[in-house]
């Protein structure tokens, strides 16, 4: 997912800076700023996840990352990662302390 946000954001770039007059008419430069800006901020945060410590915090940021993206186009994407993410192998990666019942 950080792969198709970094992309949307150099695509952004792209068209911001393209100097043809139809991208400038169609496509306001203020809204392409704010997708921009949006768009970089997610991407920032979803690199913080991926490098962030190993510690039950960062599972649960994971979790919620994964869920907004559920409500995007990243739906056939995030789907198999969330059933994957909610796995006890993957808590236990994470510092859950997970007992023989609870799986």
């Amino acid at each position: 997912m950080l792969g198709l946000l970094l992309f949307a954001v150099v695509l952004i770039i792209l068209l911001i800076f393209m100097n043809s007059p139809g991208v400038t008419q169609e496509v306001p430069l203020a809204l392409l700023m704010t997708i921009f800006l949006v768009n970089l901020l997610v991407t920032i945060i979803w690199f913080y996840a991926l490098v962030s410590p190993k510690k039950p915090w960062a599972w649960m940021l994971g979790t919620i990352l994964i869920c907004l993206s559920l409500s995007s186009i990243l739906l056939p994407l995030a789907l198999p990662l969330l059933i994957f993410w909610v796995q006890p192998e993957v808590r236990r990666f994470y510092g859950y302390k997970t007992t023989p019942e609870a799986e």
